[in-house]
């Protein structure tokens, strides 16, 4: 890890490989699932060989019948990818069944009441339930997906400022009883008890940009054990947070900075192993 190296890549715009604008991307066996925002797509690549990676399949398209426009990030579970589409204020179920044909199964979509779907840019899947965080709606929105073929609304929590502190979400994370939202215009990381998924409350939170919690922009989560890892852009900063007690999350570290030494400008994504 001290001397990252170059392995390989694949590339291009439109056909054949679809991947105009990768937002998204989640990797399962051999395989890794990107939502390319710019192509309207889910491309599905082969790593079985890293060294040669290759395009398996691919399904793309703005609005009926694939409902892809502006593919911002997508979640594996099973059989199928769950994939949400900014501008088509949707979330997409695609049957992966076989990686070389990925076809449409269903989706739910519509900005404001009664799905809040607007602008949906991230999502994480447990058990039978979408977590997803609708931008534009201010709102975590959760989707019942028991049956793919059906996805139907189940609750939502939202808002701006006080007290949800939602305005702008962009990150997500579930992790047992809790999901770990980051929220960009409102500079916070709020947790929100999910443990019954019909009625989401709010648990804890933390917030503000600059000194001392440097959440200016707070824009993905990554949980692993008690604690929460989070980037925000605007305040350059990979922030650590202690959620021993989701009701009083605490900050444990910060490193922050563009450019030299540790070249955090504008930093969107986190991923801990």
């Amino acid at each position: 890890p001290y001397i990252p190296e170059f392995i390989s890549s694949i590339r291009g715009t439109g056909p054949p490989n679809y991947l105009r604008g990768p937002r998204g991307v989640f990797v399962l066996g051999h395989y890794v699932y990107v939502a390319a925002s710019g192509d309207d797509s889910l491309v599905i690549i082969d790593i079985l060989n890293p060294y040669v990676p290759t395009l398996a399949g691919v399904i793309h398209g703005a609005s009926a019948p694939n409902y892809l426009n502006f593919a911002s990030d997508v979640f594996v579970s099973g059989n199928y990818a769950y994939v949400t589409a900014q501008l088509d204020d949707s979330l997409t179920i695609i049957n992966i069944s076989d990686p070389a044909n990925p076809t449409f199964v269903a989706s739910i979509r519509g900005a404001g009441p009664p799905n809040y779907l607007n602008g949906p840019n991230s999502i994480f899947v447990a058990g039978n339930y979408a977590y997803i965080t609708a931008c534009f709606d201010d709102s975590l929105t959760i989707i019942d997906i028991s049956d793919p073929t059906h996805p139907t609304f189940a609750a939502s929590i939202r808002g701006v400022g006080p007290p949800n502190y939602l305005n702008g979400i962009t990150g997500i994370f579930v992790a047992g009883s809790y999901a770990y939202v980051t929220a960009q215009y409102d500079n916070s990381l709020v947790i929100v008890n999910v443990l019954d998924p019909t009625h989401p409350i709010l648990s804890g939170l933390i917030h503000g940009s600059g000194d001392p919690n440097y959440l200016g922009g707070a824009c993905c989560v990554f949980v692993k054990g008690t604690y929460a890892y989070v980037s925000a852009y605007y305040d350059h900063s990979f922030v650590i947070m202690d959620i021993t007690d989701p009701t009083n999350p605490r900050l444990r570290g910060v490193i922050r900075g563009a450019g030299a030494p540790n070249y955090l400008s504008g930093t969107r994504a986190n991923y801990i192993t």
